[in-house]
């Protein structure tokens, strides 16, 4: 048996999911904290895309209203699928239920 994985990673990645047309699909939602969200992104966009601190603040902060005003809760077609990771998720029972 051949297994293919496409890794979509980023906030917009919910939006990405609802496109897909079959089950054959796993979600992931690691859920992080807008302020610490928002330093990592800010650190990725000085050193990777050369913006300025303000620049980088601003477009994470429209992203980050972009994404919670279009996905509600539960915003997700294919729920049995679909797994958010906390800092205390029980990373064996997800494994498990995936496997």
């Amino acid at each position: 048996m051949h297994n293919c994985f496409l890794i979509v990673e980023g906030i917009f990645a919910r939006e990405f999911s609802n496109t897909l047309n079959n089950k054959d699909y796993i979600f992931l939602e690691l859920k992080t904290k807008k302020n610490e969200c928002m330093k990592r992104v800010i650190q990725r966009d000085i050193k990777e895309r050369g913006k300025d601190k303000k620049q980088a603040e601003n477009d994470f902060l429209k992203s980050w209203n972009i994404y919670y005003e279009k996905f509600k809760p539960n915003s997700i077609k294919n729920k049995t699928n679909k797994f958010i990771i906390e800092k205390n998720t029980d990373i064996d029972h997800i494994l498990k239920k995936i496997i």
